[in-house]
């Protein structure tokens, strides 16, 4: 009977670390998670931002060419 508590009492153990074990995994891949969508967030505006810059810059260059085709004609 003392065998029986003992080896119970050492499956609690066992069962108590590996949930602890589960918990710290879990935690450490949300974190990562996070970093990685941050990281796909800043990239991701950075190209938005990139190609907002690029379009303006077009847009000027437009504006230019048709004010100088006006003061041409």
């Amino acid at each position: 009977d003392e065998a029986r508590t003992e080896a119970k009492a050492e499956a609690e153990r066992i069962v108590a670390a590996a949930r602890e074990q589960i918990a710290s995994e879990v935690a450490k891949a949300k974190t990562e998670l996070r970093e990685q969508v941050a990281a796909l967030a800043v990239a991701g505006a950075s190209r938005a931002i990139s190609r907002t810059g690029r379009i303006v810059r077009n847009r000027k260059q437009w504006v230019i060419a048709m004010a100088s085709s006006i003061r041409a004609a």
